[in-house]
Order: structure tokens, then sequence, then C-alpha cells
């Protein structure tokens, strides 16, 4: 019972979501792109997910944990530079960059490492289960934003809450919203709303929302009462479907990153 409450909790706050929205030369991040805890095989390719090396369980010292729910894990990633990450295991999941530098990629069964460079702040991308090590060579903080999910969904709630296809998020949100990326059944795109502007009413399946930058909105549920919600930027949260409309009643611009998970996932 303390497992459903909490996830009632979760769904509360995720009221807030918005409808507006390795060779030897280096490579950009953006050219490698194209529950809980069970190994994923990869239907492009052979690679699994280790659970037993997931980034959280053996690279804690570089990895801080937001959220984690539904089979959807929310982590940041930062490397200064000489940091070295030990081998490591994705399932299929979203990168969102931060901060960006040069880093070097070791794969198993990869005679020489990849040097991986050039990706740009505020890009995301989405890629299917691999296992890797890396480190950074550069002079700058590497900072990343993960959206792991783990197949199938881990957790069911009491009652489920209906996704309605026809006013999803990612669909509706027109100039509002920056797509990034969409792949494996993932969709990962960014939101913003500047004071006095209104999401009109839409709907999220199993979503993950990270606050870039944050204020103050007013939400209200499809049939429910009208919620004022502040915003701190760098939390992060995980929810289940959800439909919602907003505005915000502050002062200060709104951005939020969102991923939306459909399950179950399509085949390739």
């Amino acid at each position: 019972m303390q497992v459903f409450k909490n996830m009632i909790l979760v769904v509360v706050w995720f009221s807030f979501l918005l409808l507006a929205s390795c060779n030897e030369s280096p490579k950009k991040a953006s050219e490698t792109n194209t529950d809980s805890s069970t190994v994923t095989k990869n239907e492009s390719s052979d690679t699994v997910y280790d659970p037993a090396i997931d980034p959280l369980i053996v690279a804690s010292a570089f990895t801080k944990k937001l959220a984690d729910t539904l089979g959807i894990k929310m982590f940041e990633v930062s490397l200064n530079p000489g940091d070295s990450m030990p081998m490591h295991s994705h399932p299929d999941h979203a990168h969102y960059f931060m901060e960006t530098g040069t880093e070097v990629l070791f794969v198993p069964g990869q005679n020489k490492p990849d040097t991986i460079s050039g990706a740009t702040p505020g890009t995301g991308a989405i890629y299917g289960p691999f296992t890797d090590a890396a480190k950074n060579i550069g002079k700058t903080t590497i900072r990343v934003l993960d959206v792991a999910v783990y197949r199938p969904r881990g957790i069911e709630m009491p009652a489920k809450p209906a996704y309605d296809s026809s006013m999803d998020a990612f669909t509706l949100g027109g100039p509002s919203i920056k797509k990034l990326a969409d792949s494996l059944g993932i969709k990962l795109f960014i939101t913003t709303l500047k004071p006095g502007d209104t999401a009109t009413l839409h709907s999220h399946p199993d979503h993950a929302v990270y606050v870039l930058e944050g204020g103050e909105i007013a939400v209200s549920f499809q049939g429910g009462p009208r919620t004022i919600m502040k915003l701190q930027k760098g939390a992060g949260f995980v929810s289940g479907p959800l439909s919602d409309a907003a505005k915000n009643t502050g002062k200060t611009t709104v951005k939020l990153l969102i991923a939306h998970v459909y399950r179950p996932r399509p085949k390739q």
C-alpha cells in the first residue's frame, strides 16, 4: 500500500507536465545516435543490458539518481577532467547533453577506443542497450542526463489512468516544443512556456521530466482541481499516464525536458 501511496504522490507532482511542448578519428556524439532490471536485448544487434553493471551500481561516484519507478530511472552523469567511469551497461535509454567535452569510450571486443567530441549542449539522442567504459580526456566537465528504460514496465498503478494518443503532447506541442529524438518507442523533447503562456489539454504516456528552467505554473488535471506548482531547476520526476492543461503564472520562463515512453517497445 505504501508503494501505491507514493505512486499517487508522484502523479500529483506530475500534473505540471506541459504541452508546449569507436574509430581512430574523433566523432561527434550526435553521430552515434541513429522492469526493472532484467536483461534487455537490443533488437538490432547482439548487445544486451547487464543489470549487474548498471551505472547507478558500479559508477555511483559519477551518477546522481533523480527518480526510479515504473521501470524508468532518471539520473545525471558528471565526469570532471581526468575522471574515468568503469565498465557499465545501459538498457534502452535517452541522453540529454548538458555540458560536453572530449571523452574516450572503451567498448568490449573493440581493439581501439573511440574518441568522442563535438556534441552540442542542449541536444539529445536515443540509444539501444550497450556496454562501455569512459574517460574524460578534455579540459571541461561533461554532464549528461540519462533516462534509462527497463522493459517491461515494472509496477502497475491501482487504477490505470488513460493515455489519449489523439492528444499526445509530443504531437500537439507546435512551436512551443523542440523535438530532440524519436526512436525505440521513446520520444525526447523540450517544452517551453514563457510567462502568460498556456498549454491546452494534452496527454502523456509513461514519462520522465527534468526541469531545465524553473518557475511557477498553474496545472489542471482533466476533470480535476487547479493547482499552483513551483518548479525547481534540476528536479526530475517519473510518472504514469495522465492528461492535464497548464498556464505559466510566474515571472520566469519554464523549460522542461520530457521523455515519453510508449510500451511495449516496437519491433525494429
